[in-house]
């Protein structure tokens, strides 16, 4: 997973991609680097926000 370290380097944000797949009727995340399609039916879907997780370090 990519992840972007703060200023001191204490903290990394993951910036995932939140989707929703009109034909299932459900929503998920999938993080960098994996293909975003719908874990129910492996269809297309719709990119609702890419919003940025904060993990801890160290």
């Amino acid at each position: 997973m990519e992840a972007k370290s703060d200023d001191d380097g204490s903290m990394e944000f993951v910036v995932l991609t939140a989707w929703e797949c009109a034909s299932c009727e459900v929503a998920g995340r999938t993080p960098p680097g994996m293909a975003v399609e719908c874990w129910s039916c492996g269809g297309s879907v719709v990119i609702t926000a890419r919003p940025s997780i904060r993990r801890l370090t160290g």
